[in-house]
């Protein structure tokens, strides 16, 4: 509590911007489990933000807005979704990925519940892909040679 407390002074002091990620860890919708401790950082929460200035800025994300707290939405201006992208914008990002319309179709398909950032580190390792498998294959042969091999990535790739 007093945590919260300090955090609204140090906010309303500096005109400041609070970012809470993953707000539905605090915020979710009450029930008969809640601590008693949890309970009084949720009414310590609403009842500084009630109090603090108007200079505050409060942002908050989850990635389950279905499970918050109805007292909390309340309090917001404004409610901004942004859902996982369409069908559309995931092949649009996989475009930047060399593959076939075969693939791309099997990408947009398996990643439809995934959000952006999910996409973009599935991308980082299909990039990642071709220098992984020519390395494997570097370590394949050095080792069934059992000698150094002076060989580059892109002449393993090639082979």
């Amino acid at each position: 509590q007093r945590n919260v407390v300090r955090l609204f002074e140090e906010a309303d002091a500096r005109r400041a911007v609070i970012f809470i990620d993953e707000i539905d860890c605090l915020f979710s919708k009450r029930s008969s489990h809640d601590s008693d401790s949890t309970k009084q950082i949720k009414a310590a929460f609403l009842g500084e933000w009630q109090r603090g200035s108007r200079d505050v800025l409060l942002i908050a994300a989850t990635n389950h807005p279905d499970c918050l707290e109805d007292a909390f939405e309340r309090r917001f201006d404004d409610l901004v979704l942004v859902d996982v992208p369409t069908a559309e914008d995931r092949a649009q990002l996989m475009r930047e990925v060399p593959c076939s319309p075969e693939e791309l179709e099997d990408f947009v398909r398996r990643t439809e519940r995934y959000s952006s950032s999910n996409i973009e580190r599935v991308l980082k390792q299909a990039r990642r892909a071709p220098i992984r498998r020519a390395a494997e294959q570097v370590g394949q042969r050095r080792h069934r040679h059992r000698g150094p091999l002076r060989r580059t990535l892109s002449d393993a790739a090639r082979s």
